[in-house]
């Protein structure tokens, strides 16, 4: 079904096949909304229902352990928004001869180059927000147009003056979730190997902070309502044997996001961010974490009684009210929350 509306909100989101993901996509498929979905395998089904509801939607599967590969991934999923080359000059006074346009309406695959990941072999149990445990390895190799590399390689723009004039009028919301998380390596350590805990702190840490940098640097010149949400974790806050990993990368993510609002509190287009625990949502990465070896996990009791009892969120029912959080007046305002204690 063809979709005439300009959308005027752009949601780019990892780990977008399964899960919370999966759940925050559904929830989107609205015509005023594209979506640009990141995840290391497809979800075909979901890609049916947007074209059959006539939203845009773009797929691209990448595995976030290659990190090299991410700025221009940031640059490939703007461009394909129509946010690049002719836009991103303008607002920054930087002629340029050519821009991008918006891609058409419906569901569209974008397949990668194969890249080098962190690690030969992504380990096979269900990740923590739904990532696909298949090795898929994928990267982006297009970036957007009218970008100046600096010596490190990263597009940069001339800062915008705080009296500038506001974006081009079309210019649309711009908002990251950054969702992809694995779990493993679960156990003590000292038993885990060196890839396991490189591959953890990769994809739950250092690949949200490299496309948050990249989706900052690349829209700073754009007055536009700019919102970055990262999916962040209980164990972030509480220490849990045989997580070193992920309570670490989880911990750092809060903290990043706390530092980064500092940053952009100071600037003239700077973007909102806060880092949310989502609560014990009912996904694939409970059922591997109730199959875990007690003693490798020794709050296993724990969750599977919150399993047979029956108080795991649904994920669309967490996705609603995370969603709901990004879209408040006062997003940003606290860097790092649990949406348990928000109580409207």
């Amino acid at each position: 079904m063809p979709n005439s509306i300009t959308p005027s909100t752009v949601y780019i989101i990892t780990g977008a096949s399964r899960g919370l993901g999966e759940a925050f996509v559904r929830r989107l498929l609205r015509p005023d909304v594209h979506l640009l979905c990141v995840a290391r395998s497809d979800n075909a089904a979901l890609r049916r229902e947007a074209e059959t509801a006539g939203v845009r939607l773009d797929w691209f599967e990448r595995d976030l352990a290659a990190l090299q590969q991410l700025e221009p991934l940031m640059a490939e999923l703007l461009a394909c928004a129509g946010i690049g080359g002719g836009m991103l000059a303008s607002a920054s006074g930087v002629e340029t001869i050519s821009s991008t346009e918006p891609t058409a309406s419906g569901a569209q695959t974008h397949s990668g180059s194969p890249a080098t990941s962190i690690a030969e072999t992504r380990p096979s149990p269900p990740n923590a927000s739904g990532a696909e445990p298949r090795p898929s390895p994928h990267a982006a190799t297009a970036s957007s147009e009218g970008e100046r590399p600096n010596s490190s390689g990263a597009a940069q723009f001339p800062p915008p003056e705080r009296d500038a004039a506001a974006s081009p009028p079309d210019v649309p919301r711009l908002r990251l979730i950054n969702n992809a998380g694995v779990l493993e390596p679960i156990g003590p350590v000292h038993e885990a190997g060196t890839s396991a805990l490189a591959l953890n702190v990769a994809v739950n840490l250092t690949a949200p902070m490299a496309l948050t940098a990249a989706f900052l640097r690349l829209t700073q010149p754009l007055a536009a309502d700019k919102r970055v949400l990262n999916i962040s974790s209980g164990a972030a806050r509480k220490p849990y044997f045989g997580w070193s990993s992920y309570c670490a990368a989880k911990a750092g993510l809060d903290h990043f996001t706390r530092c980064v609002k500092l940053e952009q509190d100071a600037l003239p287009y700077g973007a909102k961010l806060a880092s949310v625990a989502p609560g014990v949502i009912d996904t694939a990465m409970q059922a591997s974490i109730r199959a875990a070896d007690e003693g490798r996990f020794r709050d296993l009791p724990r969750f599977r009684a919150l399993h047979e009892s029956g108080s795991l969120t649904p994920p669309n029912e967490a996705a609603e009210r995370l969603l709901a959080l990004l879209e408040h007046p006062d997003f940003g305002a606290e860097p790092v929350l649990d949406i348990r204690d928000i109580t409207s």
